[in-house]
């Protein structure tokens, strides 16, 4: 997973520059488009190869929604990576990581957590 987020993080760092006009306001939103499509091919074949059965579909999961989910999260993470170049690329890839491995909701409960039992033991 870090190895796949290091990869995307490099080729936009090489891109930057295009990926900004091309993913803009004014850029072309077919590329958008061509680009969640890539990617959700590019997941599915991953699945076909890592499953038992050369399926992408498994067990008490609907393959199609957690697809669109990561699909979403990689393009936030381009389109977040290129409208903020000052962010150190760690600091995403450690973000995105855990928000993708822990989800969402639980990343950043327990990043408030963290935080708050910090707080006690300053004021203690």
């Amino acid at each position: 997973m870090e190895n796949y987020i290091d990869v995307l993080l490099d080729i936009i760092l090489e891109n930057r520059s295009k990926l900004a006009i091309i993913l803009s306001k004014n850029g072309d939103p077919s590329f958008h488009n061509q680009l969640a499509e890539m990617l959700s091919t590019k997941i599915k074949n991953t699945w076909k190869k890592i499953s038992r059965n050369g399926s992408e579909n498994f067990n008490n999961l609907n393959t199609d929604l957690a697809i669109d989910f990561i699909v979403a999260s990689d393009m936030s993470i381009i389109i977040y990576a290129v409208e903020h170049p000052a962010i150190p690329h760690q600091m995403i890839k450690n973000t995105f990581s855990q928000l993708l491995i822990d989800g969402p909701m639980n990343t950043v409960y327990k990043s408030l957590m963290k935080k708050q039992a910090g707080v006690v033991q300053i004021e203690h």
